[in-house]
């Protein structure tokens, strides 16, 4: 007990870190074949193009949460409130992990690039070949359905804070930094695929006139 108390309270960044994009690896995929973990987010990305291990090439087909690096970077968050990231960044890669998973829950079981979510079932003794590949499927679809509900429940709570947060940059950078040429009305929030809900410039919007929306506003 006194060897992992001391091995928590000495945890370092590289200890808990993703491997892909360097922040504190809160939720982290391992892929099952050959142990590597990244974080969710960064998994979500990668595995939603190409279901090999970003860095060994091992074609992925069961993906866990890795439930000891996560207590890990838990108990590092606690020491280290700093490095938490912002809300912005979790929102962004719920997203990208939302998009794999509702990609997987389309594919077919014959699909090469079909990927498991969770410990695998064990089979009753009894199931022919084909009932114990329905039941592996369905087994499948229903973690993939429990993961997605997660993921919804984590994105309607964090929708509200990156909106918070937004609000507090513009904030700061109109009347601590005098930018004065940030203007609230010249963005405006768009649906990015693979993205969710993200703050852009309107002159991004093929029907909007930035000399008539500012005119219209003037008066």
């Amino acid at each position: 007990m006194e060897a992992i108390e001391h091995m928590m309270s000495n945890l370092e960044l590289d200890d808990v870190k993703c491997n892909v994009c360097f922040h504190v690896n809160r939720e982290p995929f391992i892929f099952v074949r050959c142990g590597h973990t990244i974080c969710a987010g960064c998994g979500g990305r990668w595995l939603a193009s190409c279901t090999y291990c970003p860095m060994c090439r091992t074609q992925v087909k069961e993906v866990e949460i890795h439930h000891e690096m996560k207590a890990k970077a838990e108990e590092y968050l606690r020491r280290h409130p700093e490095q938490e990231s912002q809300h912005d960044i979790r929102y962004e890669q719920n997203m990208h992990e939302m998009v794999f998973w509702s990609i997987q829950q389309r594919k077919q079981p014959g699909d090469e690039d079909v990927v498991f979510f969770g410990p695998q079932p064990i089979m009753p003794p009894h199931f022919c070949p084909a009932e114990a590949a329905d039941y592996y499927e369905s087994v499948r679809i229903h973690n993939i359905r429990q993961r997605l509900d997660v993921l919804r429940d984590r994105i309607g709570e964090q929708t509200t804070l990156v909106q918070q947060q937004y609000r507090e940059e513009m904030f700061n950078r109109m009347f601590y930094q005098n930018e004065v040429s940030y203007r609230d009305e010249d963005h405006e929030w768009q649906m990015i695929h693979g993205r969710g809900l993200v703050r852009v410039p309107r002159s991004t919007n093929r029907n909007y006139c930035p000399l008539r929306f500012r005119r219209s506003h003037s008066s």
